[in-house]
């Protein structure tokens, strides 16, 4: 493995350069010498961090930017967001964990869904190192690089969603038609959930709905570009034989739809819509109970109080919501 580490704050400074990882207690006891000081500049150890990469990229290899972060960043988003897509063309990932709840999580999440990584919201210090241990062996068991969905409806037929259900539940940006996916994990599937408006009036008869095309670098290949390629279609019928839809299908749905509601109560709350934003916030809470998820439903109820009360949600609340409603996709695509 080849590791480096880069420190942000104000300016970036590579603290340990691109290197093959062999005397580890050595490269322990660097780490250990930095803290924490100074603002946060994400634009600057993004940088450094690509930089870094840029020492070893190929293809044959994961080329991947963790990043740890308990701040927001001003004035350079744009600069990091352009960044990303710069480093998804070279073939290089980007994840984000958040420390604490002063941290921007909207702008992280588009940050990573460019690259097809993912982010994530810590609240203890156990909670770091079991992020990085499940992410790096993620990134050490890649059978395939560089995934790339791409989706082509027919004209009629538009794509509204984009959501990864495993293994790391993610919105995905899929305003190109192309959506980066990041790796494939041994015997670790990638599910996808997409959501697709079909017109209202469709002749009877066989039709489809778009075609599906994927791409990536298989790394222990020889011939290492893969490709693969499936339409999608169904028959449109005036007597529907009764189906039921399938188990794995209806379960990723309604956790989705419980992720879709926190999400509607933020925006009804950043829209002034106090008794809307407290009616979803229960709403949600009545569902999480419903599902045995007693102690998350207990966070929601507490936050539409908050709503109620003071038109506004706790920052550690608000991320503890969203965060923990997204795991609950974890292990909905695991299936068929």
């Amino acid at each position: 493995d080849i590791l480096s580490v880069v420190t942000f704050n104000d300016r970036a400074e590579v603290i340990i350069p691109a290197t093959l990882v062999r005397d580890k207690p050595a490269l322990k006891a660097r780490i250990s010498m930095f803290s924490a000081s100074g603002g946060t500049e994400i634009y600057q150890g993004l940088a450094a961090g690509v930089d870094q990469n840029r020492k070893f990229l190929g293809p044959k290899l994961v080329n991947h930017v963790v990043m740890i972060t308990d701040g927001q960043t001003f004035g350079d988003q744009d600069q990091c967001l352009e960044l990303a897509k710069q480093a998804t063309k070279l073939g290089i990932g980007m994840s984000a964990m958040g420390l604490g709840s002063e941290w921007n999580d909207t702008f992280l999440d588009k940050l990573v869904s460019i690259t097809g990584g993912t982010s994530e919201y810590i609240n203890t210090a156990g909670a770091v190192v079991r992020f990085l241990n499940d992410h790096v062996r993620g990134l050490s068991n890649a059978f395939a690089e560089r995934l790339k969905f791409s989706v082509a409806p027919d004209p009629d037929v538009a794509l509204e969603l984009a959501f990864r259900l495993s293994p790391s539940p993610q919105q995905l940006d899929h305003t190109s038609g192309e959506i980066p996916l990041g790796n494939l994990q041994y015997e670790r599937p990638t599910s996808l959930l997409l959501q697709c408006q079909l017109p209202a009036e469709m002749e009877l008869g066989y039709r489809s709905i778009a075609r599906l095309a994927v791409t990536g670098d298989v790394l222990q290949n020889k011939n290492q570009r893969g490709f693969a390629m499936t339409d999608l279609s169904f028959e449109v019928t005036s007597e529907p034989e009764p189906e039921e839809p399938p188990a794995i299908l209806l379960d990723a749905l309604s956790k989705l739809t419980l992720y879709r509601l926190q999400e509607r109560a933020q925006e009804a709350l950043l829209n002034g819509d106090v008794v809307e934003a407290t009616r979803r916030l229960e709403n949600l809470a009545t569902r999480l109970l419903a599902m045995g998820q007693g102690e998350l439903a207990t966070q929601a109820l507490a936050e539409a109080r908050r709503v109620a009360h003071t038109s506004g949600v706790s920052d550690r609340g608000r991320m503890t919501i969203k965060y923990q409603t997204r795991h609950l996709l974890l292990n909905s695509g695991d299936e068929g």
